[in-house]
């Protein structure tokens, strides 16, 4: 979809659960993504980089689900694992593909980590997820490495 935006103005682009989205522009533009459930409400700044390593500080929620979100803004497909890291030691390597332009969405079970790695033969974009006991919302973009 194109989007024709005027000077200093804005627009809200409703998209469906687990949806990622890639924003492209001809000139300076912020981007964020809002997410809401019954009783919560999270935002994350739009990621400005891809990367075929990235950190993902704090993703490790004790015994809570992560949603890991990696899209792949590239002409190829991008393979690449994923584990977690930190005071339980590393975790075994999992692995994801996502194919040339597309996204994928996958959920884990953080254990006694601190975040986690996630690496890829092309360059990705990835970020994380998760909702707490107390319905919490949390989400937040990765670090390039």
């Amino acid at each position: 979809e194109q989007i024709t935006l005027e000077r200093r103005s804005s627009v809200v682009i409703p998209v469906p659960e687990g949806t990622a989205i890639q924003v492209r522009a001809d000139g300076e533009v912020g981007a964020a993504m809002r997410a809401e459930s019954n009783s919560a409400l999270g935002i994350m700044t739009g990621l400005q980089t891809a990367a075929t390593s990235w950190a993902l500080p704090g993703a490790s929620l004790e015994e809570e689900l992560v949603g890991i979100t990696v899209i792949n803004p590239g002409p190829s497909p991008a393979t690449g694992t994923y584990r977690f890291v930190g005071a339980g030691g590393n975790s075994p390597t999992s692995s994801f593909t996502v194919a040339a332009g597309g996204s994928t969405y996958f959920e884990v079970r953080a254990s006694g980590s601190r975040g986690m790695i996630v690496e890829s033969d092309e360059p990705v974009v990835v970020s994380w997820s998760t909702v707490g006991e107390e319905q919490d919302l949390v989400l937040d973009g990765g670090v390039p490495r």
